[in-house]
């Protein structure tokens, strides 16, 4: 008796099993992203939430004082006005990232110091990241997904598109804007308050940032950060307040 010639499948059923198993991959890709990015979402919510915790706990009234008179001689705000909630926004974060204490040292590398061996490997990478953060200037050149904003960086001509992280982020294509970029996942985000310069001022400050970014650059990209790090919140003076 013959035996029954095996079927076998047809070249289009091939092709419909192999997309599907493709289809499934990707899906599967994409969630793994997702959950990744959320996990460093969070890991940058931790550490903020940590770090202005120590800052509340550590810093003492005498270094509030010294740190204010600075920054209102900087950005060339009264001395002895009370900051209201923009600038007082704009002082936090300076007082967190950028300024130096009597000691020698930033808030923040102070917190990384003492809390080292309690944060998880993401979050000191992230750490990392935060330690390297300056206030840059960066020109808006559109909207992005989700209410981000699209810039090209000043100090390298990167293209990028920024996600907000504590504070609003507005501005319209041409502005010119200062944020602090951090990598967070797959994602740049801008950290804390931003400001926009003032339209009037943007050409004299574009004029004189291109020469100095210049400069600075001859030495090393590590030049231009502390450059941005020591002056960047210089430029708050000519800022309008739209961001924040």
């Amino acid at each position: 008796m013959m035996q029954p010639f095996p079927v076998t499948p047809n070249r289009f059923e091939r092709m419909v099993t192999v997309t599907k198993k493709k289809t499934s991959f990707i899906i599967d890709f994409q969630k793994l992203r997702n959950e990744k990015q959320a996990k460093a979402e969070d890991s940058l919510t931790e550490v903020y939430d940590l770090f202005f915790t120590f800052i509340e706990r550590q810093a003492n009234l005498r270094e509030k004082v010294r740190a204010k008179r600075l920054f209102s001689h900087k950005v060339n705000y009264p001395e002895n006005q009370v900051f209201d909630r923009w600038i007082q926004l704009q002082f936090e974060h300076w007082f967190a990232f950028d300024y130096v204490t009597v000691i020698g040292s930033r808030m923040f590398d102070l917190f990384v110091r003492e809390h080292r061996h309690q944060l998880s490997a993401p979050m000191l990478d992230l750490c990392g990241h935060l330690m390297l953060m300056s206030l840059e200037p960066a020109e808006v050149t559109g909207k992005g997904s989700g209410g981000n904003v699209k810039v090209k960086r000043l100090v390298n001509n990167e293209m990028m598109e920024v996600t907000s992280f504590l504070s609003d982020l507005r501005g319209e294509e041409g502005d010119l804007v200062f944020m602090r970029f951090v990598p967070v996942g797959f994602k740049t985000f801008a950290a804390g308050p931003a400001f926009t310069v003032a339209r009037e001022e943007k050409k004299q400050v574009t004029a004189q940032l291109e020469g100095l970014l210049t400069e600075k650059r001859k030495d090393s990209p590590a030049a231009v950060t502390r450059y941005m790090k020591e002056y960047g919140i210089d430029y708050l003076r000519y800022a309008e307040r739209r961001n924040g």
